[in-house]
């Protein structure tokens, strides 16, 4: 049942987005982890890496394509006007193995169990249809909620 209505909720978001969706797309699962070392490379060399976010995302739930194909990744990154042979050697490196693995130890600790998870004082608040309960803890200044 909860994949089930996981299915009509990434729809429904879809929708009210104005987003192509996929919901069964091809390479699902994938291995996130090229991408997201991508994203800390892109960080790392102060770079906003939010439109290669968009691409990924994209290309997992709108155009069957696999994110764990590092040429796929270097076509993202081309568009966005980034040196794509640089932040994937980056990407590749020790120094952000390291940050990838501090970020998913943090984001276990602050119980992001996905994205998007918002954190404030403690108080995780997953899902985009949960932002108007974070306005609200911030409009109010409320105490965290916390387990």
């Amino acid at each position: 049942m909860r994949q089930r209505q996981r299915l009509v909720e990434i729809q429904r978001i879809a929708d009210f987005r104005g987003l192509p969706i996929n919901k069964t797309p091809k390479h699902w699962p994938v291995d996130p982890e090229l991408s997201d070392r991508v994203i800390a490379a892109l960080a790392a060399e102060g770079h906003d890496p939010l439109s290669y976010m968009e691409r990924v995302f994209a290309a997992v739930w709108a155009n069957e394509e696999n994110i764990a194909d590092p040429d796929t990744l270097a076509r993202y990154l081309e568009l966005e006007k980034f040196d794509a042979a640089s932040i994937l050697e980056k990407a590749q490196s020790e120094a952000i193995a390291e940050i990838r693995a501090q970020n998913t130890k943090d984001a276990v600790e602050a119980d992001a169990v996905g994205v998007p998870t918002f954190v404030l004082n403690g108080e995780a608040f997953f899902g985009q249809d949960r932002v108007e309960y974070l306005d609200h803890a911030l409009a109010t200044g409320r105490q965290p909620i916390t387990p």
